[in-house]
């Protein structure tokens, strides 16, 4: 299943596409008029959504051999403030936005035999020429979205940075379209929700601040073409990835595995 560079149309429709399915065009907006509110659970969180509608839901439904239904996040759900005081994210799992590199994909499958593809870590954003785990350097990242081949970096001290100041919180339309432009190894879902934690910094710049290193679960461990769950990647990844293995803080990340930011 993707969601294409070309999906983000003028009238701001969001075009799906999944094998042996005809495409699925869902508003970016949210929907006007009377709206069926729907409690959302999500690990442990527990939210409100707004249902898509059964043209959604019948295509999600049918795709995925069982029920379900496409909602929209609304409400506010703030990010841990531990790392990002003042910031928000919606239904993703902790933050708005996962960063990762080819470099780093490049250096786990070195050691992989077979090697895994980027879907596995489900990232948003993926960088290219920053070398091989570049992407624990990087403090914040500025992408200009009026050209969005280039990018500029603050490079980050050794050990991850204290917990970040509050920035302002805007929903930006561009930054979608940044993240569609530099995704460059794997489909994405984008789901019909607003962004946060970004901050314009100047005229179509937008920052992203890297504000915690992403400590992965078994979740990768499953093939997503076949459902085959193995013990890859993780298995090798502990061995030069784990809190402990890095020297990272706090001490309760000595046992974690961490790929991407």
């Amino acid at each position: 299943m993707q969601s294409c560079p070309q999906s983000l149309i003028p009238e701001g429709v969001m075009k799906l596409e999944a094998p042996g399915m005809p495409p699925l065009r869902v508003p970016l907006r949210e929907p006007k008029g009377q709206k069926e509110i729907m409690e959302v659970k999500v690990w442990s969180f527990t939210g409100q959504g707004v249902d898509m509608g059964e043209e959604a839901a019948d295509w999600f439904s049918e795709y995925l051999c069982r029920a379900v239904r496409l909602v929209r996040f609304t409400g506010t759900r703030p990010t841990d403030p531990s790392y990002a005081e003042g910031c928000r994210t919606a239904f993703s799992d902790g933050f708005p936005m996962l960063l990762t590199s080819e470099e780093s994909l490049g250096d786990l499958n070195a050691r992989l035999d077979p090697k895994v593809p980027m879907s596995r870590f489900r990232p948003n954003i993926v960088l290219s020429g920053c070398g091989k785990w570049g992407e624990d350097r990087l403090q914040t990242l500025d992408v200009d979205t009026q050209q969005v081949t280039r990018t500029y970096s603050t490079e980050r001290p050794p050990q991850p940075p204290a917990p970040a100041p509050p920035l302002p919180l805007r929903i930006l339309q561009g930054i979608l379209r940044v993240a569609l432009a530099v995704l460059r190894a794997t489909p994405l879902v984008f789901l019909p929700v607003g962004l946060g934690s970004q901050q314009l910094s100047q005229a179509g710049i937008v920052t992203l601040l890297l504000v915690k290193p992403c400590s992965r679960c078994k979740m990768t461990t499953t093939n997503q073409e076949t459902g085959e769950v193995g013990n890859e990647p993780l298995s090798t990844l502990v061995k030069f990835r784990s809190g402990a293995r890095l020297g990272w803080k706090p001490d309760k990340w000595s046992q974690e595995v961490f790929f991407g930011w």
